[in-house]
């Protein structure tokens, strides 16, 4: 009853916000006698309704599947379905409200209504890592596509943004991408600027991560290149991972492998079998040494937690944890922020995160209370649409 109200409410009390920050806004230019004191809380509180109107109304959707259903469609935080489940599968919604989507062999774009956006190509064909399969979707607000054996963007409205007449061309982050054109290397922006890179042998690129993009050279090593096209950090390194919270993880000549700074020095020391990236808001990468799983903090110290059984990434600040055969989640103290007592869960993502009890899925927040009731046959990860 609550979850009704709410969604019922939210629309006048987003025109409250409104109406109330015009009028106060129209006072402070009306210039009244108020002393400046006054003043400060007035526009406080003007700052603190629009602000709050922004939050309000953001739109969190997620994935979903329902019972006796291998259909997938979309639902809110109110337990809606607001896309009936009719695709085949379905891929997380972008910031701008736009999501990829495939029925038998065919992809198509939609918006938050269910409603197929018109793309300006043949064929929508999305990049398919041919490694692992997975299909890549929207990215920075841009889908990298195919036509004619040529890569090129189309935009959420389902334009061309980046023409379609690279080798390939990598996910754009932050507003920059990585493109191959006669085996010369590009940076392009989102507005489809080139810049060449000057570097010579480059043989291999992947997207940018906070700024760099990583770049493999004829003798296999890998580096990064800043948004300029200037080497930041020259192809050393056996393998690289991207940038998260400052760090890489970069395997080293002998096949141990540590975390480097954006200047390339070894922050924690190559020692590692295996790792993971790190989490900005726990502080901890997940990582292997001497055949055991465990964590590390950007300090170089090593933790291993005793509390769950098996050792899982840290997303969103927190971890998932399995104990007596019961998932829950752990803080980066390896204590139990959510106690053991769901059947399964996905790592948090945006604030909230996908849990099973009783063999149906739900959403639950960090506090482990259910938003969404485990009604659903399966759900995805939380997106935020502004």
């Amino acid at each position: 009853m609550v979850r009704v109200m709410f969604f019922v409410l939210l629309p006048k009390v987003l025109y409250f916000h409104k109406v109330i920050s015009i009028l106060i806004l129209k006072c402070l230019i009306c210039n009244l006698k108020l002393d400046i004191m006054k003043k400060k809380i007035v526009f406080s509180l003007v700052m603190f309704l629009l602000l709050g109107s922004k939050v309000v109304s953001q739109t969190y959707v997620f994935q979903v599947t329902q019972k006796g259903s291998k259909s997938w469609g979309y639902a809110d935080l109110g337990g809606n379905i607001i896309i009936e489940p009719r695709f085949k599968i379905s891929y997380e919604f972008s910031n701008e409200g736009c999501a990829l989507v495939l029925n038998k062999r065919t992809f198509s774009i939609i918006n938050l209504k269910g409603e197929i956006i018109p793309a300006k190509v043949e064929k929508v064909r999305p990049y398919v890592d041919a490694w692992t399969g997975v299909v890549n979707s929207f990215s920075d607000g841009y889908l990298v596509v195919q036509e004619n054996k040529k890569w090129g963007c189309l935009s959420p409205d389902g334009e061309i943004a980046i023409p379609l007449k690279y080798d390939r061309i990598m996910d754009f982050d932050n507003g920059f991408s990585l493109a191959l054109l006669d085996k010369r290397v590009f940076i392009i922006d989102k507005k489809g600027t080139e810049i060449s890179v000057d570097v010579p042998g480059i043989v291999a690129i992947k997207h940018f991560s906070e700024g760099l993009g990583m770049i493999k050279d004829e003798g296999g090593k890998w580096g990064f290149i800043d948004v300029n096209g200037k080497v930041a950090i020259k192809p050393q390194f056996e393998g690289l991972g991207y940038f998260s919270a400052g760090l890489a993880w970069a395997r080293a000549a002998g096949g141990k492998t540590g975390y480097i700074n954006k200047e390339g020095d070894w922050v924690i020391k190559p020692r590692f079998e295996s790792v993971r990236d790190f989490d900005a808001e726990s502080g901890l990468a997940m990582v292997k040494i001497n055949g055991k799983w465990g964590y590390v903090d950007k300090k170089d110290n090593v933790k291993f937690f005793s509390e769950s059984e098996k050792t899982y990434i840290f997303s969103d600040g927190l971890a998932i944890g399995r104990k007596n055969g019961k998932i829950g989640f752990l803080d980066n103290q390896g204590q139990w922020a959510i106690q053991p007592q769901f059947s399964s869960a996905r790592a948090f993502n945006n604030d909230y995160a996908a849990a099973e009890s009783k063999n149906l899925w739900g959403i639950i927040d960090k506090e482990g209370n259910w938003v969404v009731q485990p009604i659903f046959n399966h759900i995805m990860d939380v997106a935020i649409v502004d």
